[in-house]
Formats: structure tokens, C-alpha cells, sequence
């Protein structure tokens, strides 16, 4: 891990997000629409790669490795999400 965080932040200025995906976020932000992240890192991890890109303030609800005991592949992540953004899974 320590490799890990040393390595990032030598290399974040390299970092991009995938060309479009901001754009796309703030469209659909635009269209009332709740935008929420499940990821693997830690909230400390989350916000200092993602502050920079400016994708953190196109999530209003965001699920990390900090908020569930179990990862990926277990649903408790996107649980967890369902409970945090008042959410169901069903379709509407």
C-alpha cells in the first residue's frame, strides 16, 4: 500500500477520466438525475484522486471501502449504496 500511494502521487498529474465522462455527468445532473459511486477505495483514497479530475462533486452519493466489511464481489457495497441514497432496486 505504501508503494501504492507513493506511486500515485508521483504519477496524478497523468491522470485523466475517461474522455466524455464529465460532460456526460453533468448532462445528466442537468436532467435531475442522481448520480452515486461504488468503489473499492477508501473515502481518503476517493477524494484525492477524484477532487482533481473534478468528477468528486458529480456524486451525490458515494460508497467506499470504509463503509462495508465486504468488497466486491459480495453485494453489500451496493447495498449499502441502496440504504445511503434511499434507493430501490426495483425498476421503475
Amino acid at each position: 500500500m505504501e508503494l501504492w500511494e507513493r506511486n500515485m502521487k508521483l504519477y496524478q498529474h497523468t491522470l485523466q477520466p475517461f474522455q466524455g465522462i464529465k460532460e456526460y455527468s453533468e448532462f445528466l445532473s442537468s436532467k435531475n438525475y442522481t448520480l452515486g459511486i461504488v468503489t473499492f477505495k477508501t473515502y481518503i483514497e476517493y477524494y484525492s484522486d477524484s477532487e482533481p479530475l473534478g468528477l468528486a462533486e458529480c456524486f451525490t452519493t458515494v460508497v467506499c471501502a470504509d463503509d462495508t466489511i465486504e468488497h466486491n464481489p459480495k453485494a453489500a457495497p451496493l447495498l449499502a449504496y441502496l440504504v445511503k441514497a434511499h434507493a430501490t432496486p426495483e425498476i421503475p
